[in-house]
């Protein structure tokens, strides 16, 4: 059960990737998809903190339910450490959405201005 869970997380980790990658083609939906990683990455920390729980429970029954507990331990950390670069990754994307949105703003700026320069020139003629 425990590596079925562990597979799912692996698959979860896989998903997120894409989705980190399809993020980089849609410079519009930066911002939103980043804000549904940091989500992700919250609910990947509450889930590390529940085994985290369950490995202290798991180290009252005996010997070799230590040996579980410290495995399940190592993968809440994994966990722990997968939602911190989400975390990383989407404050990067916000930040790449807000690089796009000045230069789109810049794009506006000089499309005014060669409107303003081809009514000049043209009035002038």
């Amino acid at each position: 059960m425990l590596s079925i869970k562990a597979s799912e997380q692996h698959e979860l980790a896989a998903m997120l990737s894409i989705k980190a990658s399809e993020q980089h083609e849609l410079a519009a939906m930066l911002s939103i998809k980043g804000a549904e990683q940091h989500e992700l990455a919250a609910m990947l920390s509450i889930k590390a903190s529940e085994q985290h729980e369950l490995a202290a429970m798991l180290s009252i029954k005996g010997a070799e339910q230590h040996e579980l507990a410290a495995m399940l331990s190592i993968k809440a950390s994994e966990q722990h450490e997968l939602a911190a670069m989400l975390s990383i990754k989407a404050s990067e994307q916000h930040e790449l959405a807000a690089m796009f949105n000045i230069q789109a703003a810049e794009q506006q700026v000089l499309a005014s201005q060669t409107r303003v320069l081809t009514k000049q020139m043209l009035s002038s003629i």
